[in-house]
């Protein structure tokens, strides 16, 4: 009879609702949970695009001749923060992955492509047609390829026993 009074009271009463928090990820629909975290990505992108290029530019200008390293370095600050900003785009999204890597390669693609038309005018890049689309291409894979290396789902380690 004391253990029956004990079981009773030791159940805890189920609560009839979860508790989350308001404007929960999962309460909005697909398409905003997309375009927020793209334009999470396109910040993050722009950031470390940033970070890098201050980098760079300090390298650059550091050598004797900084025009020469001016292309190479700048592929060097380009192609890692577009890997960065696809890689937490898909972080932040709950579902749909791909499509969210495809959506900010491309909100990212618009904005580098009239980036370059609007500043062709101020200076020339000394890319022709050709050099320059590749480039473009260049940065929307690796967008991408930070978009499928966000999304592959690890097994869960094993730890290793250790001799006590």
């Amino acid at each position: 009879m004391y253990n029956d009074r004990l079981a009773k009271k030791s159940v805890l009463p189920i609560p009839k609702r979860q508790l989350t928090r308001r404007g929960a990820a999962e309460d909005k629909p697909l398409w905003k949970r997309i375009l927020f975290s793209s334009l999470w990505g396109l910040l993050a992108n722009f950031v470390s695009g940033l970070i890098l290029i201050t980098i760079t530019c300090v390298v650059a200008y550091s050598s004797p001749d900084p025009l020469s390293l001016i292309p190479a370095l700048s592929l060097l600050a380009l192609l890692p923060s577009n890997f960065l900003g696809g890689l937490v785009a898909v972080k932040r999204c709950g579902d749909s992955k791909i499509a969210c890597g495809i959506t900010v390669a491309a909100m990212w693609g618009v904005l580098s492509l009239l980036g370059s038309l609007c500043l062709s005018s101020i200076s020339s890049s000394g890319y022709e047609l050709w050099q320059g689309l590749l480039l473009h291409a260049t940065s929307l894979a690796f967008c991408l390829l930070g978009a499928v290396a966000g999304g592959i789902k690890r097994p869960p380690s094993r730890k290793k026993r250790r001799f006590k």
